[in-house]
């Protein structure tokens, strides 16, 4: 059951990246797809979405065959106030482009230019969204000894050897800060919370710049 729930997750982020191109509607959920725009039309029309007869129905449900071309028919469980017509237009002019026809709904991968999905294109929208750009010319550009830049490049991944750290390697020992002997230890309390700021004096000139640290959050 974990694994399944790993899986789910997966497919979720996959989806984000995905919308769908609507063929004869039956495989795409009208108010819970991504298939008109960038959102899930009941993200986009809450209220409509709660009063809709059927909130479950695939987009071809909900295109009716009259009249040659076809059109929405939409269908809600009451009758609308003058004042709530105004968000039923809303929603008829955001689909009103997109028009129920022969073949099937296919799934479009939005990040590519051609809609094909890679797994190269994949990997780096994933690393672009969980690496933040790392400070390369801050961290290595300044005039600074050699081993100062090996520190800041540490700290800006998060992998200073500080006793938070050493307990998840599985190290048993008391979390407790050397410096101000008051909080636990971590990389984010020494460099920025600590109040012994004096035994830190040297990040000051270094990190200010890397880190982007004010002088009211290390305060």
């Amino acid at each position: 059951m974990g694994l399944w729930k790993d899986i789910r997750k997966g497919w979720e982020e996959f989806f984000l990246r995905t919308s769908i191109r609507i063929g004869n509607g039956r495989c795409s959920r009208f108010w819970w797809d991504f298939w008109v725009g960038e959102s899930k039309l009941k993200d986009l029309f809450p209220f409509l979405y709660r009063i809709a007869t059927h909130n479950s129905a695939v987009v071809a449900d909900l295109w009716g065959r009259q009249g040659g071309g076809g059109g929405w028919e939409v269908q809600f469980r009451r009758s609308f106030q003058d004042w709530e017509l105004e968000e039923v237009n809303h929603l008829l002019n955001h689909i009103s482009a997109v028009k129920v026809q022969e073949g099937e709904d296919s799934l479009v991968w939005k990040i590519e230019k051609k809609g094909k999905f890679s797994v190269k294109s994949y990997y780096r929208s994933l690393k672009v969204e969980n690496n933040p750009l790392f400070p390369a010319k801050e961290v290595w550009g300044s005039y600074t000894p050699l081993r100062t830049h090996f520190f800041a490049w540490e700290a800006v991944w998060g992998k200073i050897s500080t006793i938070d750290m050493l307990m998840r390697r599985g190290w048993s020992m008391v979390n407790r800060c050397n410096l101000c002997k008051e909080n636990e230890e971590s990389a984010d309390h020494i460099l920025i919370h600590c109040g012994d700021k004096g035994a830190l004096d040297f990040v000051a000139f270094f990190f200010w710049g890397v880190l982007g640290l004010s002088e009211k959050s290390a305060s």
